[in-house]
């Protein structure tokens, strides 16, 4: 089998591949960390003594997931 034949009977869906490539770009979040704000933040600050957690626990894990998915640095150089 050459590799023209190959080539020939390999039917691509364009149409199906193009929206692949564009769907890859996608990031699916949803918005349960929203959703759930102000009873996570009830749960962890109950019983709590001193300054309350102003963010839950899941929506810091949502920034590292962001971090390490869109490559960030920890720290942007800044202009003084």
């Amino acid at each position: 089998m050459s590799l023209g034949s190959t080539i020939s009977t390999n039917h691509v869906k364009w149409s199906e591949y193009n929206e692949s490539l564009v769907r890859r770009g996608e990031i699916l979040l949803g918005f349960d960390v929203i959703d759930n704000w102000d009873k996570e933040l009830g749960q962890m600050n109950k019983g709590k003594t001193g300054e309350p957690f102003h963010y839950p626990d899941t929506f810091v894990l949502m920034l590292g997931y962001a971090k390490v998915y869109f490559h960030l640095p920890y720290r942007q150089k800044q202009k003084v």
